[in-house]
């Protein structure tokens, strides 16, 4: 669901599910209306294909594309499109609170969403991501071509090992 200002601007409801790791999947709304949308072979949801954009980082690679399917909206999945670089150690985009975590490789990806269903040659969003090895992304910068929205990591809290 998205809100603004406490209000429920957009409720969407489904579930996707793969039979087979890297397999192809099926999207199964029920709200706002039903309808089955097809993931393509080797989709993978938000959390996996930063896992992968990390490890193509790692090893030196500057380009990383997958199917992203992350449930935002009925264009999903998108083609995206990584372009990635090490950040040098005096970049501007810093998050205040990065300054207080363990020192890490972090790199800057600049991520272009390709909604599969259309077929356009040009995104329909692009983002700049700011992450590090461990995982946190420390900001992003979401280009919509009429507005901008920028975000930086603010606050954090380190769990005890164990917990998670």
């Amino acid at each position: 669901s998205e809100t603004h200002d406490g209000k429920i601007t957009k409720d969407m409801r489904g579930e996707a599910t793969f039979k087979v790791k890297g397999a192809s999947g099926l999207v199964e709304y029920i709200k706002p209306r039903a309808m089955t949308v097809e993931l393509p072979k080797g989709t993978v949801f938000p959390t996996t294909h930063l896992v992968a954009l990390i490890a193509s980082s790692m090893s030196g690679e500057n380009f990383l594309g997958k199917y992203l399917f992350d449930g935002a909206s009925f264009d999903d999945p998108n083609m995206v499109s990584a372009v990635i670089q090490k950040r040098p150690t005096n970049d501007e985009f810093v998050a205040p609170v990065a300054k207080s975590l363990k020192q890490t490789e972090k790199w800057n990806a600049r991520l272009a969403y390709f909604p599969i269903k259309s077929g356009k040659a040009t995104p329909d969003f692009e983002m700049d991501v700011h992450f590090r090895q461990d995982g946190i992304v420390e900001g992003l910068v979401q280009d919509y071509n009429s507005y901008t929205i920028v975000a930086r990591l603010e606050k954090i809290e380190v769990l005890p090992s164990g917990r998670c």
